[in-house]
């Protein structure tokens, strides 16, 4: 039984989806598997034909190198998968694919969605493994007809050269956000809100934005971040400054910046109805909001001792996270499935 990973490369000025996707190429190449080629995207930008070209050099190696019973990781696009989909039913391979972005799963109203849902979830069904971001993604698929077995993986990792972390005294509290500036509407409405009020926010990302209240800090690289990043709480919230629960994908999918929060040692505050709520409220990393109008009230009733609290579980999860520890444990449960099946 040999083991493959395509690795996937990509560039993306305005978020963490690269660092996310490179993070697990390093972390499965630990695990015992070898590379069997790079889809690096960052080289062609737009250019598609060179993208085309890539993808059917990919699809050839695999095509070549792949027999019965090899087993082969995949963290790439819904495009790219069809097509070693195709292989894979010549070729008899194991797939293990790992999901960053699923957007389907999140509507409400399924029967609107049926072909898009239904294209998304034919091709997870001739995966062997698909690791999901957790239970509730896991359920929420089950729910939308996938059968293929799905490994929740709580958390992603977060790769970082280990550092000590800030110390972060609870003096004036400040809060910082990390993300894709474009896509966070809500920090115009939290800008205007916060003139009169006693917090103070550390804002980072592009594009580069001006605010009266909020101090922009400029986009720094991922890896750099954790131990740049300012503040006694990283924010993660998305959309509108109202919290709209229909077709909310906060509700299914672990935002990489929680774990970015927590190799830097700081305590989060998330929607309460957030999926990810969950993991901050079983590890007691933070606090959970009903709306971001909670957050002054919420943030002052937390005494020294508790956010102390909340930082030391930090600190605890930031090791394994920065040693893969949870992309490793679901490669190693699913390895011991393959081993033991009759």
């Amino acid at each position: 039984m040999r083991k493959y990973v395509l690795e996937e490369y990509v560039l993306n000025e305005y978020n963490a989806s690269s660092k996310a996707r490179e993070d697990v190429s390093q972390f499965v190449l630990q695990n015992g598997f070898q590379s069997i080629a790079k889809n690096d995207k960052r080289k062609f930008r737009k250019n598609k034909l060179l993208k085309l070209l890539l993808a059917l050099s990919i699809y050839g190696r695999l095509f070549v190198r792949l027999n019965k019973n090899d087993i082969l990781f995949l963290q790439t696009s819904s495009k790219v998968l069809e097509g070693v989909l195709r292989i894979k039913s010549m070729k008899r391979f194991k797939i293990i694919y790992l999901i960053h972005d699923v957007f389907p799963i999140r509507y409400d109203d399924a029967e609107a969605h049926k072909n898009e849902i239904r294209s998304e979830i034919r091709r997870f069904n001739r995966c062997d493994y698909i690791i999901c971001h957790n239970r509730r993604m896991a359920e929420r698929l089950s729910e939308l007809g996938c059968t293929s077995q799905l490994i929740p993986l709580a958390i992603f990792d977060y790769y970082t050269e280990d550092f000590i972390p800030q110390d972060r005294p609870l003096t004036l509290p400040c809060i910082s956000f990390a993300g894709n500036l474009g896509k966070s509407p809500f920090l115009k409405k939290l800008d205007e809100s916060m003139n009169a009020s006693a917090l103070q926010f550390c804002i980072y990302g592009m594009p580069k934005t001006e605010y009266a209240n909020l101090h922009y800090c400029g986009s720094l690289p991922a890896e750099q971040l954790p131990a740049e990043i300012k503040g006694n709480y990283g924010l993660i919230w998305e959309g509108g400054y109202e919290v709209c629960e229909e077709n909310n994908y906060l509700r299914y999918n672990n935002p990489h910046k929680a774990s970015l929060y927590i190799t830097a040692g700081l305590p989060i505050i998330v929607w309460s109805k957030a999926a990810i709520a969950d993991f901050v409220r079983e590890h007691r990393l933070g606090i959970c909001l009903d709306s971001l109008d909670e957050l002054e009230s919420k943030i002052t009733s937390v005494n020294l001792e508790d956010y102390q609290a909340f930082r030391e579980n930090c600190l605890k999860l930031r090791l394994g996270l920065i040693k893969g520890e949870h992309i490793k444990e679901a490669l190693s449960n699913i390895l011991f499935s393959l081993e033991n099946q009759p």
